[in-house]
């Protein structure tokens, strides 16, 4: 592995932790809000943040991390499908299929505006964090033994 692949891997598996780290306060600041009716301005702002951190470190690893340690490994980049199926090849999450609805909820926090539609954002962020956070523990794990491999 080259120095540069190296440090760009270092990079981003810290660029990941700093970034769920982050996730995981919005997370249980938003324990109490998630099931009411009617919310406040501080706990829509409080959701907002949540679900837009959950987008930002969802891209962190699938467009980063995961790029990273395929060109580390000798992969052919492919489509963003290609990579999430070698990551689950590698072990490095559980469900391919469950990531594929993580970067289709990325999607719709990034392009939705109707009311109706942010309840379902909210939930579904809400539902799948802790896929999620199970993800970034594996790929941490196997991105630092692919480091303490040179």
């Amino acid at each position: 592995m080259t120095n540069s692949f190296r440090t760009l891997l270092e990079e981003e598996l810290l660029l990941l932790s700093n970034a769920v780290e982050t996730l995981k306060v919005s997370y249980e600041r938003c324990k109490d809000c998630i099931q009411k009716d009617a919310r406040s301005l501080e706990e829509l702002e409080r959701l907002e943040a949540f679900t837009g951190r959950f987008a930002r470190a969802t891209d962190i690893l699938v467009q980063k991390v995961f790029r990273s340690i395929d060109e580390i490994e000798l992969e052919n980049e492919g489509s963003v499908l290609d990579r999430i199926n070698r990551a689950e090849k590698r072990g490095t999450i559980k469900s391919a299929e469950k990531v594929i609805e993580m970067r289709r909820l990325r999607n719709r926090i990034a392009h939705e505006y109707l009311k109706e539609s942010l309840e379902q954002t909210f939930s579904g962020t809400f539902i799948l964090t802790p896929d999620f956070l199970n993800d970034v523990d594996l790929t941490i794990k196997y991105g630092q033994k692919l480091l303490a491999r040179e």
